[in-house]
């Protein structure tokens, strides 16, 4: 019998196909990612404990990886991505590179002291199932800390996405990537025993001249809909004309258009009995 499929679901083909594709210039759209960094650093560096080994999954280009194997406490780092292209741009000496999907992860049980992952896991089609094997693959008093975008990210876009479909095209289809609802998030983290979670969340709004720029900065981060529901064909320039008319309108200055980007931050410990 076949699995039914859920239109809000990754085709983890095609994501693996355009991560590829913005491997090489990916650090010219990485200003959110740089963002949330400074963060993970500065969490990172009030941690009293030595790690063996770490993990980041969804390196991108390797920027946290990077810095958390240059710290003293930090032995032996691993970065990995579902794209193969993502992990060749990752040029630093010392540094273990793994090719894997994330709903996939392939290790065996109690192997790293930490993993993270900034902003990658709207890749992940169930990510329950993921987090139930970081809890496994982190060894006891291990520290798990990832960052995701919530679900207010891209809701002006999606608003007038909606809007458009329904006066042209008579009907709406999936066209944002799911994200995550902190409460959700909160939930399935406590529900799995993670002990001493702490999650946080932050708005950021970024100005743009026109809708062709921002979908540019989406397709650049690699953020762009490959939800298995999504409508499959190429949309007219009308369609994206009509669009932007309706952004700006609704905008309170009408020569910028203004995109939402919430980031949610959780950090974690395992607590294997």
């Amino acid at each position: 019998m076949n699995k039914k499929l859920n239109p809000f679901d990754q085709e983890k083909h095609i994501k693996i196909l355009r991560r590829n594709r913005i491997a090489k210039n990916y650090i010219k759209y990485n200003f959110l990612k740089k963002h949330a960094l400074k963060d993970f650093i500065y969490k990172f560096k009030n941690i009293n404990k030595n790690f063996d080994l770490t993990l980041e999954i969804g390196t991108h280009s390797g920027e946290l990886t990077k810095e958390i194997s240059s710290f003293d406490n930090v032995k032996k780092s691993v970065a990995s991505d579902i794209s193969i292209e993502m992990i060749r741009s990752v040029d630093e000496k010392g540094i273990l590179k793994i090719n894997f999907d994330e709903d996939r992860i392939p290790f065996k049980e109690n192997v790293f002291d930490g993993v993270f992952s900034c902003l990658y896991f709207s890749n992940s089609n169930n990510f329950s199932k993921v987090m139930l094997k970081l809890q496994k693959i982190l060894k006891n008093k291990g520290f798990l800390l990832i960052s995701v975008f919530g679900q207010k990210t891209l809701t002006e876009l999606k608003k007038v996405f909606s809007e458009t479909e329904l006066n042209l095209l008579n009907g709406i289809s999936p066209r944002i990537n799911n994200f995550f609802d902190i409460k959700a998030l909160g939930d399935l983290i406590f529900s799995l025993g993670f002990a001493n979670p702490v999650i946080e969340t932050e708005l950021i709004t970024v100005k743009y001249p026109s809708i062709y720029k921002l979908m540019r900065d989406l397709r650049g981060m690699g953020e762009t809909n490959v939800m298995i529901g999504r409508r499959k064909k190429f949309d007219s320039i009308s369609f994206f004309a009509e669009a932007e008319k309706s952004y700006f309108l609704k905008s309170d200055n009408q020569e910028e258009i203004m995109a939402t980007f919430e980031i949610i931050t959780a950090s974690c410990w395992v607590n294997k009995k």
